[in-house]
């Protein structure tokens, strides 16, 4: 299962349009994830400090940041949902 690491503030509300993104991704491609929620401070925890900003995924031992990189990272690895791309 993919674990989607996403911003929260201390209202509980999640402020980021790049998380918002790669939430949105998922959802359209279908896969099954589990959302972890980090404040600004707890960011530097991920991946032994490799990330500074959200959104990141981990799928299984692949790490992932930045809504772009996670969308081409869930087009390429996960084919048989639906395309995240537009017809043209």
């Amino acid at each position: 299962m993919v674990t989607l690491f996403e911003l929260i503030t201390n209202l509980h509300l999640t402020p980021s349009a790049y998380c918002w993104r790669a939430r949105l991704a998922r959802i359209h491609k279908g896969c099954r994830f589990k959302p972890q929620y980090m404040k600004y401070s707890e960011i530097s925890s991920i991946a032994g400090g490799s990330y500074k900003t959200l959104p990141v995924i981990k799928d299984e031992k692949t790490w992932v940041g930045g809504s772009g990189e996670i969308a081409e990272y869930l087009e390429a690895s996960y084919p048989r949902y639906p395309t995240l791309q537009i017809p043209r």
